[in-house]
């Protein structure tokens, strides 16, 4: 009765909200990085 099952679509809702945040850090490491570099330059 304890025991709840994760449905394949949980999973599912759980990998795309993993994909998003990591497309969300990765935009925003590349402009630190890119401001940085302009920074740089100058």
């Amino acid at each position: 009765m304890g025991k709840q099952r994760k449905s394949p679509d949980d999973e599912h809702k759980l990998y795309g909200a993993f994909v998003s945040v990591l497309f969300v850090g990765v935009f925003i490491i590349g402009s630190w990085l890119a401001i940085f570099a302009l920074f740089m330059n100058r």
